[in-house]
């Protein structure tokens, strides 16, 4: 079996609202290139099932970055005080513990905004 690789892992939830946000701005940030796509409830709230995803797309695609994308209004979090903060802190998380296990990948942090704004996040 040939090795097919591709340069991207992108994690995401798997809110409708945010799909097609997520798609455009994937085309227009990395035109031409291959990517696999995870999303599931949350995002990177769900650090363990991101690792599982990571490890498969870096074992079957050899991918070399992995991008995180937390959305504003996400269901998965429930209603609680000071959300995006916690998804700040799980972006946090979730790059340190992709970083553990994998130091050679880059890994890049996304706030998507309902508005359709990505926001880098960095720190």
């Amino acid at each position: 079996m040939p090795v097919l690789t591709c340069k991207y892992l992108i994690i995401s939830c798997i809110d409708f609202r945010i799909q097609s946000l997520v798609s455009e701005w994937i085309h227009k940030k990395f035109p031409q290139e291959l990517y696999d796509y995870a999303a599931f409830a949350g995002g990177v709230k769900n650090v363990v099932f991101a690792q599982e995803q990571i490890a498969i797309a870096k074992r079957l695609h050899n991918i070399q970055q992995v991008i995180l994308i937390a959305h504003e209004d996400c269901g998965a979090y429930g209603n609680i005080e000071d959300v995006r903060e916690i998804q700040r802190q799980d972006l946090q998380t979730a790059k340190e513990t992709i970083k553990q296990s994998y130091p050679e990948l880059e890994v890049y942090r996304y706030y998507l905004h309902v508005s359709g704004v990505f926001e880098e996040v960095k720190g």
